[in-house]
């Protein structure tokens, strides 16, 4: 599968209640007229980061890159930017591979966390291939993991407010638990060794915990390797 991750900022001003009535109620109607997607998640952040400063991260799925391409391509994808006005004051546009390590279905009561990793290096062929052996061996020892995904961004582009910052988002790492309490201790925890590899230390680990909201429920593939 093919994705599209995107952190969204509110605009100056807004509430976060307002953010996500908006973003939840009206913005998704849009959305969902895209052709060819095939699900559809809104993550609220429970906890906006310092670091990476979005109030919610959307995930787009898409058959493969030129399905996404002409969905946004269409008339109802150049009709989205009209609506982001009202919500939005920027965002940070990431196109990503999907690679899922563990498959199984999060259900309704699944605590999410999202990894946003910041790194030069990692964007790299030789580099991002250890970091995904890295992960795909470390998981089996992930306590109350349910669902697991490594995403390697293959574009970005920054917008609005967000349009000086560095392009240096390599990828980002998907993870649903069992529960909040196996969430928190995976952070408080086991987080860096599982995510960090010898060969780029210097990277930034951004995690950040959400509510999952699902707007269309497609398919979920099985493990990729």
């Amino acid at each position: 599968m093919f994705k599209r991750m995107t952190l969204l900022r509110r605009r100056t001003g807004d509430t976060a209640a307002a953010f996500q009535a908006h973003w939840s109620s009206v913005h998704s109607t849009f959305v969902l007229e895209l052709p060819g997607i095939r699900r559809y998640v809104q993550n609220d952040v429970i906890r906006r980061p310092s670091r990476v400063l979005c109030d919610g991260i959307v995930e787009l799925w898409f058959d493969d890159a030129a399905a996404l391409q002409a969905a946004f391509d269409s008339e109802a994808g150049r009709a989205l930017p009209l609506d982001e006005a009202n919500f939005l004051g920027g965002k940070i546009v990431s196109d990503v591979s999907e690679h899922v390590l563990v498959a199984g279905h999060p259900g309704g009561g699944a605590a999410k966390l999202i990894s946003v990793v910041r790194s030069a290096a990692a964007t790299r062929a030789p580099a991002w291939d250890r970091w995904h052996e890295h992960l795909r061996r470390a998981q089996s020892g992930i306590e109350g993991l349910v669902r697991m995904s490594h995403h390697r961004v293959a574009s970005q582009r920054h917008v609005g407010s967000e349009a000086n910052g560095p392009h240096d988002i390599a990828g980002f790492i998907v993870y649903h638990f069992r529960d909040a309490a196996t969430r928190a201790a995976f952070v408080q925890g086991a987080c860096d060794a599982v995510e960090r590899i010898a060969a780029d230390r210097g990277a930034a680990h951004v995690r950040i915990p959400v509510i999952e909201r699902i707007v269309k429920d497609g398919a979920i593939d099985p493990v990729s390797r």
